[in-house]
């Protein structure tokens, strides 16, 4: 969040890596829904899913927007990991064993 609230980013998001880079993150967001590959809740996983399919399609949206709003984009995206995290915490300490 804090390089879009900036706008002093390095990189060139229509550059072909980014893209791959985003088609990566989509990619661990649909197996992470498919494959349960830890113990964790059900809804842990789904957060943890949906949140990195969301992030990788902002990614690629990054690729047609104009710079000014792809600074608004990367905003989105920190904000989408913050929230991400926050609700897994929560989500983790409800199913903890007491």
């Amino acid at each position: 969040m804090f390089v879009g609230a900036t706008g002093r980013f390095l990189f060139n998001p229509r550059q072909p890596g980014w893209l791959v880079l985003s088609a990566l993150v989509m990619f661990l967001g649909i197996s992470a829904l498919v494959m349960r590959r830890t113990p964790a809740p059900r809804s842990a996983v789904l957060v943890r899913g949906i949140s990195l399919i969301l992030v990788g399609a902002i990614m690629v949206s990054m690729a047609w927007a104009t710079m000014r709003v792809i600074t608004v984009l990367l905003v989105t995206a920190g904000f989408v990991l913050a929230l991400r995290g926050l609700i897994g915490g929560v989500l983790m300490l409800r199913a903890a064993p007491r």
